[in-house]
Order: structure tokens, then sequence, then C-alpha cells
């Protein structure tokens, strides 16, 4: 039982205790984004160049 509630515990400061300080989302990638495209379009475009290769 006091495990449970540890790991629970450890899961809701995960969620809940992220701040500017500790999460950072978009770092240098983001500057090699050149477009916003559909999630379809994108797997769409990963299988067909995978098939490809």
């Amino acid at each position: 039982m006091l495990i449970a509630y540890r790991g629970m515990k450890q899961v809701e400061n995960a969620a809940f205790g992220a701040t500017y300080k500790t999460v950072w989302c978009a770092g240098p990638a983001i500057e090699h984004v050149k477009s916003i495209r559909p999630m379809g379009e994108i797997i769409k475009t990963l299988t067909t160049e995978f098939d490809n290769a």
C-alpha cells in the first residue's frame, strides 16, 4: 500500500509540479519546423518514405 501511495505521489508531482524552470518543450529543434501539417499527412509521408527506402 505504501509503495502504491508513493508511486501515485510521484505521478502527481510529475503532472502538476511542472514549471517553466523544469519543463522545456521547444528548444533548438523548433527552428527546424517549416510548416504545420495534419497528422494523417505526416503519417502518409513517413510510410511512403519508408516504403521507398
